[in-house]
C-alpha cells in the first residue's frame, strides 16, 4: 500500500487544500490499477468529475445537501465511482467528505456544510478538475497506442522524452492507418462509379494536362 503524506491545511469546510502532487498521486493509483479495465477507469473519472462539478455549483452543492451525499451502497456509484479505494480516500482526505455510518448499510460519504467559494474555485476548479482531465488524456493516449500509464514523477527526463517520442510515433502510425483506409475506401468508391455510371469518362492525367500529350504505351510508340 502506498503511504501518502498530505502537506495541507484544513479549511472550515473540512476540505484539505491539497497540493497538486498529492492529488496526482491518488489519480495515478487509479490509472495504474491493473485490476481495473480502461473503461472502468474512464467511467470513474467521468463520474468523479460530475460529483465535483456539482459541488462547485452554488445552486447544487452550495444549496442542497443531496449533492454533497454519496451513498456507498448505491449500485451506480459502486460500479462507476467507488471502483478503487483511492477515490474514496481522495474524497475524504482532499475534498472534505466524511464517513457517516448508517445502520444496515456501508454508510455514506457526506459534506455537511456547503463548500466555501475558495474550495469551489481554488481546490475543485483550479486543481482537481484539471488533474482529472490530464489523467483522462493520458488514459486516452494509452488506449490508442497501447502504452501503459506510468506516474510521471517516477520517470527521469530521458525516460519522459523517450516515452513522448514513442507516443508521437504511435500517433503517426494511427494517422497513417487511417489515411490508408480512407484512400482504399476512395478507390473502391471510384471503381463503383466507373462501373455503374454510363456517362463516366476518364479525366485528363496530370502529366498529360501539363505536356498536352497523353501517356503512350509501348505499343503506341513502337507498334506491333
Amino acid at each position: 500500500t502506498m503511504a501518502l503524506r498530505l502537506s495541507s491545511s484544513t479549511t472550515p469546510t473540512g476540505a484539505s487544500t491539497g497540493s497538486a502532487t498529492s492529488i496526482e498521486q491518488y489519480l495515478d493509483r487509479l490509472a495504474r490499477d491493473r485490476a481495473l479495465s480502461i473503461t472502468q477507469k474512464k467511467d470513474c473519472l467521468q463520474t468523479l468529475t460530475i460529483v465535483l462539478k456539482n459541488l462547485a455549483d452554488p445552486a447544487k452543492g452550495g444549496a442542497d445537501v443531496k449533492y454533497r451525499t454519496l451513498k456507498l451502497d448505491n449500485p451506480k456509484l459502486q460500479s462507476r465511482l467507488f471502483v478503487s479505494a483511492c477515490i474514496q480516500e481522495l474524497l475524504v482526505q482532499v475534498v472534505g467528505f466524511s464517513m457517516e455510518p448508517q445502520e444496515g448499510s456501508p454508510g455514506v460519504l457526506i459534506m455537511t456544510d456547503p463548500p466555501t467559494e475558495s474550495v469551489q474555485r481554488d481546490l475543485i476548479s483550479n486543481q482537481l478538475l484539471p488533474a482529472i482531465a490530464k489523467t483522462q488524456t493520458q488514459l486516452a493516449v494509452s488506449t490508442a497506442s497501447n502504452i501503459p500509464v506510468v506516474a510521471e514523477e517516477n520517470l527521469s527526463e530521458k525516460q519522459k522524452a523517450r516515452r513522448l517520442l514513442q507516443q508521437r510515433q504511435e500517433e503517426e502510425k494511427l494517422k497513417a492507418i487511417k489515411a490508408r483506409k480512407h484512400t482504399k475506401a476512395q478507390i473502391a468508391a471510384d471503381k463503383r462509379v466507373r462501373m455503374e455510371d454510363e456517362n463516366w469518362k476518364p479525366g485528363v492525367a496530370a502529366a498529360a494536362d501539363k505536356t498536352g500529350t497523353g501517356l503512350l504505351t509501348f505499343r503506341d510508340r513502337h507498334g506491333e
